[in-house]
């Protein structure tokens, strides 16, 4: 939880296409199998990414704040949101920077984080 809400790169967002690579990328996976944006909300000791998935906005909940398509600063960015903040994961330091989230948004999901965790 620490590692939240700090780092050069907070705020980014980045497409790590696949999660899963080798035999286990055709088996099994989660909801999040598949290419999807994920918001940058802060960086390990090491440098790699801590993030989480923008999700349909179909089902929120108080853990999965909302952010609008015109926060989501990215080409392509076309409807509303959830941030899932259930499934923060760490990803590469080496992932290019696809686009940003809104700073009218980023209060609002900071007070998400730091209240689930």
């Amino acid at each position: 939880a620490d590692a939240l809400g700090v780092g050069a790169r907070l705020w980014e967002v980045v497409w790590p296409g696949e999660l899963l690579t080798g035999p286990a990328g055709g088996g099994p996976s989660t909801v999040y199998k598949g290419e999807r944006p994920w918001v940058v909300l802060g960086e390990t000791a090491t440098g790699d990414l801590l993030a989480a998935p923008l999700n349909d906005a179909a089902n929120p909940k108080w853990f999965t704040p909302l952010v609008s398509r015109a926060e989501v600063l990215m080409p392509g960015s076309s409807k509303d949101a959830q941030l899932e903040l259930a499934h923060v994961w760490s990803l590469p330091a080496s992932l290019a920077r696809d686009g940003t989230l809104a700073p009218a948004a980023r209060q609002r999901v900071m007070e998400a984080v730091r209240k689930y965790f």
